[in-house]
């Protein structure tokens, strides 16, 4: 949990900060607010789908792990069962409502 927190501060805090220069080095012309829930819908989508194997949001199935472990009634299968969560597709994600957010109360 550690790693996946220090991972995203990290992710987020490179998509800010690229988010930015982007914007001051060529759209300095359009409002910073607008461009950056721009930026941030086409960076969830590219993130979103060169992370895609088959499985973008986690590393399992969600629903048959849920069915099998559900099914099986082992104690112990239950307790391992978690889902890991890709860091970069969660932050592109959250820099996407957040954008959404500030735009939607800004404008």
């Amino acid at each position: 949990m550690k790693r996946f927190a220090i991972i995203l501060a990290a992710s987020l805090t490179i998509q800010a900060l690229l988010l930015f220069s982007i914007w001051h080095f060529f759209f300095s012309g359009y409002g910073l607010i607008d461009f950056s829930f721009l930026f941030s819908a086409l960076w969830f989508a590219f993130v979103l789908f060169f992370s895609s194997t088959g499985d973008a949001w986690t590393n399992r199935v969600i629903a048959s792990s849920f069915m099998n472990h559900r099914d099986t009634g082992h104690r112990e299968a239950r307790e391992m069962f978690h889902i890991r969560v890709n860091p970069l597709l969660a932050s592109s994600l959250l820099m996407l409502a957040a954008s959404l957010g500030i735009s939607f109360l800004f404008s």
